[in-house]
């Protein structure tokens, strides 16, 4: 399993230049199923195996700078082929060469594709597509939630986030809950769910005391009472 923690953008770009193919197996793989692996492998980094690294780049032709966590060294495969390779040294086959070398060459454009896809403001395609598909009954509140709850690039949950509103609902992540919006007002919602009516700041980020300590959730809050778990703000 690699220890670097690819970004959204760079697996994107990844993907984008020089997929949609597995580089492994070369058939397709689709972007949701996208695995990126390196091609010399990452373990040469790990302390102790400073010599078996120079020995690998020497028998490729690399020079002794090439950077094993690059754009350089990265494709696209699928997670069985990922698996199935592992750490392995592959042997310098011309075919295996010849991918080395395209990598290489393509590699300005996969990181620029990347620090593009990184700067670009997608929200409003994003959430207007998720919207779309909520409309026509193709997308599932469940499927929302998994989404908002994906986009953290460190893998982990993201605890508290008003994840978007969509058709008239606020959707909270990780737990799946929806509450309806009544109004929006001064930078806050009123939402209401099983006849419980409370308040959740529209951005959670521009003041962490909503944070329910409890759940991670922010809000909403009923007076002093976090109406997702019930606890309240005072002993």
């Amino acid at each position: 399993m690699s220890k670097y923690k690819f970004i959204v953008a760079e697996r994107y770009a990844i993907w984008k230049v020089l997929g949609p193919q597995c580089r492994w197996c070369n058939q397709p793989v689709e972007y949701s199923e996208c695995h990126i692996d390196h091609i010399i492998p990452e373990r040469l980094l790990e302390r102790g195996r400073e010599n078996e690294k120079l020995e690998v780049l020497s028998k490729y032709g690399l020079d002794t700078s090439f950077e094993i966590n690059s754009f350089a060294n990265w494709i696209p495969v699928h997670s069985s082929c990922n698996l199935s390779k592992q750490g392995k040294v592959i042997e310098a086959a011309p075919i295996f060469l010849d991918l080395l070398n395209e990598v290489k060459q393509k590699s300005s454009d996969t990181a620029a594709l990347s620090e593009k896809w990184k700067k670009e403001n997608k929200s409003a395609k994003l959430l207007a597509t998720i919207e779309r598909g909520a409309e026509l009954g193709s997308i599932s509140i469940q499927t929302v939630t998994r989404i908002f709850a994906g986009i953290n690039d460190n893998q982990s949950p993201i605890a508290g986030l008003t994840g978007s509103t969509i058709n008239n609902s606020v959707f909270f992540v990780p737990n799946n809950q929806v509450w309806q919006v009544l109004s929006t007002e001064d930078g806050f919602y009123t939402l209401q769910k099983d006849g419980m009516v409370g308040l959740s700041p529209v951005d959670p980020s521009a003041d962490p005391k909503w944070l329910c300590t409890h759940c991670m959730n922010y809000g909403p809050w009923d007076g002093n009472q976090c109406l997702i778990c019930g606890k309240f703000s005072f002993d």
